[in-house]
């Protein structure tokens, strides 16, 4: 009596599961594209906030999403990317602040609700949902000057996670991200233009006195082919 209940419930998953298969669509692509970073630096010692001012870069992102569309208003989507972010400081010779710019070189891997519309000649979906990033490495660039009094000394370094002044540098990090995607049919599956807001949901620095969050926006063109039906 086990053995037939067991077979039963065996073939009513995997009914649904060619059910399921047979009305979802899937898809794999490519997309590239521009991203403009920065970071907040909040000094939280003794109780009061201090932001710190900075300023954005531009970098780039490249990767391959993987879309699964439930129906014409609803698809899930992950991807393997790799992006640039990081900040940049104006020089201030009054606090001895040299100009910099540090570029972090970062593997991504969102995980997105798409809500939306699908049409024959076009897609328009909200794309919600978190990110998870890991900085790999990275490079700190500064523009040095001189004055009577000192001399700051310019330099371009792959920054070494394992000195002490990088200590503080958390380099996992969760991201939340928001934007639209549209979508032009075409050669069996969808050019796709994508618009995105990041904004980090974790702090970047482990010192107490110190609060670190990225944000940025990105632009990218990509293409998916897409197999399957709703």
């Amino acid at each position: 009596m086990k053995h037939k209940k067991y077979c039963l419930g065996l073939a009513v998953l995997l009914a649904i599961s060619f059910a399921f298969q047979a009305q979802a669509q899937i898809g794999i692509g490519f997309r590239a594209g521009v991203l403009t970073s920065s970071q907040t630096f909040k000094d939280v010692a003794n109780g009061e906030e201090d932001e710190i001012d900075v300023e954005n870069i531009t970098g780039y992102v490249v990767g391959i999403p993987v879309e699964l569309g439930l129906s014409k208003f609803l698809a899930f989507q992950t991807e393997i990317n790799y992006l640039q972010r990081g900040f940049s400081t104006v020089e201030n010779r009054n606090a001895v602040l040299p100009a910099s710019k540090t570029t972090y070189d970062v593997l991504e891997v969102p995980v997105l609700a798409k809500i939306g519309w699908t049409s024959e000649r076009l897609s328009l979906a909200a794309v919600v949902g978190p990110s998870f990033q890991y900085i790999a490495s990275g490079r700190t660039k500064i523009t040095g000057f001189s004055t009577d009094l000192i001399t700051i000394q310019s330099s371009d370094e792959k920054i070494d996670f394992s000195q002490e002044v990088y200590e503080n540098i958390t380099r996992t990090n969760i991201y939340g991200q928001a934007g639209i995607q549209l979508g032009i049919p075409a050669a069996g599956g969808k050019f796709v233009f994508d618009a995105r807001y990041l904004f980090a949901l974790t702090d970047q620095d482990s010192d107490e006195d110190l609060e670190v969050r990225g944000k940025g926006a990105s632009a990218t063109l990509g293409y998916i082919m897409t197999f399957g039906n709703y």
